[in-house]
């Protein structure tokens, strides 16, 4: 037992196990190493690969940091105590990087076991350093929030020994138990094995009571899921007990002894989320044990079989950890050192459920940077799953168009840290599952009403979720805005012209009028004007969200074997153009708009009826020369109609147009 003070009291240099990323079948594990590295270790999913997961370094802890004793803050935050530093560290698990470096100078020195409530609202560390011949425990609570705690002294009797992280439980109601051995020079044989199990209720400000129970060495301590035993260790070389203690808890309960033949001293504890097992680690040499419920005097020990890296001659372990899903354990501590004072260097200790002697699967695993040392080992609960970021729809190929009631639709979206599946839907259709972040050709709608998108995320296994539901903006389906080119605007009769469509977004119906010449429907035609003449072209552009129209191109159309009917010389071009607008025109009771047109020669000329640049109606009106028709506007707009609009004219010859605005 000396030595084992010896050599983890003299170099108390510690790393740290954290898992991020992709959430394994076993929930995420933390562990800790002391004399072989003072490196902090990253294992993205300890449960998978063995005996030869993925490894890497924790970024942005101290360089002097010692990270020992180990606890978890919800499901993505874990605090680390640096050993005799004096100090905590935040990280964040699924990145694996330091958030904040808290001073505890003068109320904690970081050694022994920190714990965490299951309210999350306070810390307690519980430690000692052994100097000049005697002890110096130190303990601590801390109170919520982390990132700036209040820390005040704890007011209880005895020590935890410094290399000791198992030495505080909560219960799920957040009472604490805190194991603590007596006060006493370890080079002198002790004067008794008494040590107690400390009891705290919240607040935590002092003490409820306190339990004996031997505890000379290094004890740990462990609960059931229910909260209804308790069970300690003594680290005595010899033959190990487990002391069991059943509630109510009191100051006058006296524990059952379970007896481990051939264990050399027991340290740590843990049982599984079940309640039905418990394993317990030998302090000296490696060995593990698992007991049978139900706990107590009598209870079924199976000593499970270790890979033959763990020879009987090496140090034994100090902490265990067990995942929330219970299928996986993690051993650690007590590392040891070699005569040259170097670090032992030796292997942890992977389990794979079942915890039996016939079931389990047992693994050693070296760790990056050094051993197993004697630092800690926890496991993340399994969080739950967050929401997904940024979803959004586009349609499938043109992922930067407006989205119409006839795209083929992508939706997509992008996680933050983890996610097993997904279930997506858009708007009050059923959820479909996907384990991918985005879906593809999601059918068109076929309809006009606007679109949202929500996605919601699970993660884990046994699985989570679902999480809260992230919901894209509200798309407004788009009808297409009717565009297109021409290869020439000039040609003569019989000659071939290419229309191109370029309406954005995309149609799906075409309409093509080419002047008095002729239609078609199809997307990009070839079209033959077959007699000479000034043709306007315009195209309707449809989807399944509407409607519109492109607006008028002209093509002078020349015979086969002279020039246009209507070219002139250079300089005495008269283009068809825009004759006259009118903007305001009132409709409706005791107004009468009319228009009035002249030419003379024959002409064609569009009439607009607009409302804010957007058209309402369009009438073609053929001229003879020296025609000059009034035409009442309100005839081309259904009866009663009581609105303001422009109107503008268009022709392809020089026309006289006068708008009045006449009272009935």
């Amino acid at each position: 037992m000396g030595d084992r003070l010896f050599r983890c009291f003299v170099v108390p240099a510690l790393g740290l196990l954290l898992t991020l990323g992709a959430v394994p079948a076993a929930g995420q594990a933390i562990f800790g190493t002391a004399g072989d590295g003072n490196l902090a270790v990253l294992f993205p999913a300890p449960g998978t690969n063995l005996p030869s997961p993925e490894q890497r370094a924790v970024t942005g802890l101290p360089s002097d940091a010692f990270p020992h004793g180990v606890s978890v803050i919800g499901s993505d935050l874990a605090v680390i105590a640096d050993f005799n530093r004096s100090r905590l560290h935040l990280v964040q698990v699924s990145t694996g990087t330091l958030v904040k470096t808290i001073p505890t100078t003068g109320v904690y020195d970081g050694t022994g076991t920190i714990a965490v409530s299951p309210r999350l609202d306070v810390m307690i560390g519980a430690g000692s350093t052994y100097s000049n011949s005697s002890w110096r425990p130190t303990f601590a609570l801390i109170r919520a929030p982390f990132d700036n705690p209040e820390i005040t002294p704890l007011p209880i009797e005895g020590h935890v020994a410094s290399y000791q992280t198992q030495a505080i439980v909560f219960d799920r109601n957040g009472r604490a138990f805190v194991l603590t051995r007596p006060s006493f020079d370890p080079q002198s044989p002790p004067s008794t094995l008494q040590g107690w199990v400390n009891v705290l209720d919240p607040p935590y400000s002092s003490l409820a009571f306190r339990m004996p129970v031997e505890n000379v060495g290094s004890g740990a301590i462990a609960i059931t899921p229910d909260g209804n035993t308790l069970l300690t260790t003594a680290s005595n070389s010899g033959a190990g007990r487990v002391y069991i203690f059943r509630a109510p808890f009191l100051a006058s309960s006296t524990p059952e002894v379970l007896t481990i033949g051939d264990s050399e001293g027991l340290d740590g504890i843990n049982c599984a989320p079940d309640g039905q097992r418990c394993l317990v680690v030998s302090a000296f040499s490696p060995h593990l044990f698992s007991i049978a419920a139900p706990f107590g005097a009598g209870s079924a020990v199976e000593e499970i079989p270790l890979p033959t890296a763990f020879g009987p001659d090496q140090a034994g372990f100090e902490d265990v950890a067990i995942s929330n899903d219970g299928q996986l354990a993690l051993i650690t501590g007590n590392s040891s050192r070699d005569s040259n004072g170097q670090g032992g260097r030796l292997p942890a200790l992977f389990v794979k459920a079942p915890f039996t002697r016939a079931g389990a699967q047992s693994y050693a695993v070296s760790i990056l940077g050094g051993g197993r040392g004697a630092g800690s080992a926890r496991f993340v609960a399994c969080p739950p799953p967050v929401p997904p970021l940024a979803p959004q729809i586009v349609p499938t190929g043109a992922p930067a168009a407006p989205v119409t009631a006839t795209d083929f639709l992508t939706a997509r979206w992008s996680t933050q840290s983890y996610g097993s599946r997904f279930e997506w839907r858009i708007n009050s259709d059923a959820f479909a599952s996907t384990s991918a972040k985005s879906v593809d050709r999601i059918a068109p709608r076929g309809r006009l009403d606007p679109i949202t998108l929500f996605v919601r995320s699970y993660a884990c296994f046994p699985e989570q979720g679902p999480s809260t539901e992230a919901s894209s903006v509200t798309y407004s389906l788009a009808p297409p805005g009717a565009a297109f080119s021409v290869s020439k605007t000039t040609a003569r009769a019989g000659e071939e012209i290419s229309f191109t469509d370029t309406s954005s977004p995309q149609a799906t119906a075409w309409a093509w009028f080419f002047g008095n010449a002729g239609f078609s429907s199809v997307q990009n035609p070839r079209f033959a004007f077959s007699a000479p003449g000034v043709y306007l072209v315009r195209l309707m552009a449809t989807n399944g969200s509407g409607s519109s129209l492109s607006g008028l191109t002209m093509v002078t159309v020349t015979a086969a074997s002279s020039p246009a009917r209507w070219a002139r010389p250079p300089g005495d071009e008269v283009e068809p153009a825009l004759a006259a607008s009118a903007a305001g025109l009132r409709f409706g009771s005791g107004r009468r708009p009319s228009l009035r047109l002249h030419s003379a020669e024959e002409a064609t000329v569009f009439l607009r009826l607009e409302r804010a640049g957007v058209l309402v109606v369009e009438r073609r009106i053929s001229l003879s020369p020296g025609e000059s028709p009034r035409l009442d506007l309100s005839a081309f707009l259904p009866e009663g109609f009581r609105e303001t609009l422009d109107a503008r004219i268009l022709s392809d010859r020089p026309v006289v147009a006068r708008f009045d605005e006449d009272s009935k």
